[in-house]
């Protein structure tokens, strides 16, 4: 059921109807920036983060507590663009940035910049010539303990065998002078990082019974040294690990589980199961916390306890597919992708229970009644359709489906409601309506069965003005849009497609499929049965024109800094961090906006005042 919330919020400006007061608390600050973010890094105080920028000259410097922007780093226009690593010196003063890519096909030379924090000037620029390489799979970039040398390792292979090589490069940094390169030829994987020990540099490499540390010291006639090989279980080997030099942690992703296991005690710390995790993990540097995303808006965050890790919160960026990493202390993370940067707190919340998030782009379905007065209301696979009054936040009726809801739609007077394979309908209650009332199935108008639909879930749909036609977006990957008619169930026409947001055109002449960042696919809609594939009128167009539910027909706008702007462009209030989505993932009724993205537990409805 949906929690219902009627006080004034940011007055005079908006009203909080429907929703959650307050959901973002672990959420401290974020931002958004021009280009894309590609390369983040902590600085040893914990006081800074550096982010590099794709596709731009620069290096941002920003403040850990406010994400506000505390320095911009430029670098000679003639280094490669591509930022492959990042790091502070040991005392936080030198920001080293390596770029390039060695002597293979984009021709780029590898380079080391460095810059000195306090003036912003660059401190050097060591260039040297890498190896030929077919392509390059891991950057990583180490100081010394003592800040006196730096270590450059690049990992790459040069299309002619199954071999794999790795080049560490040692560079002096007072100087700038490239002393010298080692090189390893290895048939198991390398891990991601080089870290220093002592007078050393360390790496590790793994096959999939082992993982096996590496050593080189910081002299000329050096070579690289075994130092100790650790059994591992089976699934933990592999490219795609993550080791934690410190304690020689491993965690790894197999099909749809996360593994954590401690190399040392020999010992399972981790066996979690989801069916979107991605590889994107990391430890925080005491691997007191590990965190995974997953391919929806999600962060698993894992505590350590003498058993093992717990889950201790689901953080929800708003960006799928995010990269994580942690502060020096562990006391916070920040989650990037794209444009966009989040900063977490790992203390500031309460372990949850495991639950699980369906596979689906919303958690609920919503839409409003023509004259904007009522919202309808429904939780994905649950049975029950709520109708609330936006004036007095009472429920005016609660229907029971009867079936679980895979989708809502209202057009005129009337509410239709889907499941896998069926549609009912039922009229919208008039002004004569008790509060509170109920109906079942036994109070719709009628419904219908499709024929040849056995999807499991569907993620959109929509019904053509006239309700003569039904379309929706759903099934395996790639998604397919289907169209029925409505009086009959009877298939019309399918289609591959790329978006996952449906509706029709106010005409009902074509229909609109959207993917995230509001790019459409323009198709034929058509009452001929044919079950042939719909015409694809328009390959892609950005924010179409009239009727998608995502533009404001009063002039209202989100802008990419999460502020809502009102018909005069003036700033009514900033989106919290949690409140904050993909275009599509919004819907806007006069001066309404719904708020449907995945990582809400329930529907937020803002009313803006002028």
């Amino acid at each position: 059921m949906q929690k219902l919330y009627y006080k004034s919020y940011a007055k005079p400006f908006v009203r909080v109807v429907c929703g959650i007061p307050t959901s973002w608390d672990t959420n401290t600050a974020s931002t958004t920036r021009s280009s894309e973010i590609e390369l983040v890094a902590w600085s040893p105080c914990n006081r800074f983060i550096a982010i590099t920028l794709k596709d731009t000259w620069v290096v941002d410097v920003l403040d850990s507590v406010t994400l506000q922007h505390v320095q911009t780093l430029e670098s000679p226009q003639n280094i490669s663009t591509k930022g492959r690593a990042l790091v502070f010196s040991p005392d936080g003063y030198i920001l080293t940035c390596s770029s390039g890519g060695g002597k293979g096909p984009l021709g780029q030379e590898l380079a080391v910049i460095s810059w000195d924090l306090q003036t912003g000037g660059v401190a050097g620029i060591i260039r040297h010539q890498g190896p030929e390489w077919h392509r390059i799979r891991i950057h990583s970039l180490s100081y010394s303990a003592d800040g006196k040398v730096v270590g450059h390792s690049c990992q790459y292979d040069n299309g002619a065998s199954t071999i794999t090589h790795m080049s560490i490069f040692i560079f002096d940094v007072a100087s700038g002078i490239h002393i010298y390169t080692h090189s390893l030829n290895t048939r198991t994987a390398f891990l991601d990082n080089i870290w220093a020990h002592k007078e050393s540099l360390r790496f590790a490499t793994a096959d999939w019974t082992a993982i096996t540390i590496w050593e080189i010291k910081f002299t000329l006639d050096a070579t690289p040294a075994k130092v100790e090989t650790i059994p591992i279980p089976y699934h933990f080997g592999g490219p795609v690990a993550r080791l934690l030099p410190t304690s020689y942690r491993l965690a790894a992703i197999l099909k749809d589980r996360i593994w954590a296991w401690d190399a040392w005690e020999s010992k399972c710390l981790l066996n979690y199961t989801d069916d979107m995790f991605s590889t994107n993990i990391s430890f925080s540097p005491d691997g007191h916390f590990l965190a995974c995303s997953t391919f929806r808006s999600e962060v698993y965050l894992w505590k350590e306890s003498p058993t093992g890790y717990i889950l201790q919160e689901k953080l929800a960026p708003t960006v799928n597919y995010s990269t994580s990493c942690f502060s020096q202390d562990g006391k916070s993370l920040v989650t990037w992708r794209d444009h966009a940067i989040q900063l977490w707190h790992t203390e500031s919340s309460v372990t949850h229970p495991s639950t699980h998030i369906p596979k689906c782009i919303y958690h609920f379905f919503l839409d409003f009644s023509p004259n904007g007065t009522v919202v309808l209301v429904a939780m994905r696979g649950d049975n029950l359709v709520t109708v609330l009054d936006l004036k007095t936040g009472v429920p005016q009726l609660t229907i029971d489906a009867g079936m679980r809801v895979h989708g809502l739609k209202v057009v005129g007077s009337r509410v239709f409601v889907m499941d896998e394979r069926s549609v009912v309908v039922w009229n919208l209650p008039t002004g004569d309506f008790v509060p509170n009332s109920r109906a079942s199935l036994k109070d719709s108008l009628w419904a219908e069965k499709f024929n040849h639909v056995n999807l499991g879930w569907m993620s959109s749909i929509s019904i053509s003005p006239d309700s003569k036609i039904i379309g929706f977006v759903g099934g395996l990957s790639p998604e397919c849009l289907y169209t029925y008619n409505l009086s009959t169930g009877k298939r019309l026409k399918y289609g591959e497609v790329r978006g996952s947001t449906l509706w029709f055109s106010p005409d009902g002449y074509t229909i609109w499929c959207a993917q995230d960042d509001g790019e459409a696919e323009v198709w034929e809609a058509e009452m001929v049965p044919t079950h042939s594939e719909h015409t694809r009128l328009t390959v892609s167009i950005k924010n179409p024109p009239e009727g998608y539910p995502w533009g404001s027909s009063c002039g209202y706008q989100v802008t990419n800094d999460w502020w809502i702007l009102g018909p005069d462009e003036k700033r009514l209030l900033m989106l919290p961090p949690h409140w904050r989505s993909h275009e599509v993932h919004r819907m806007w009724k006069g001066q309404l906006l719904a708020l449907l993205h995945c990582g809400l537990p329930e529907a937020v409805i803002l009313e803006l005042d002028l």
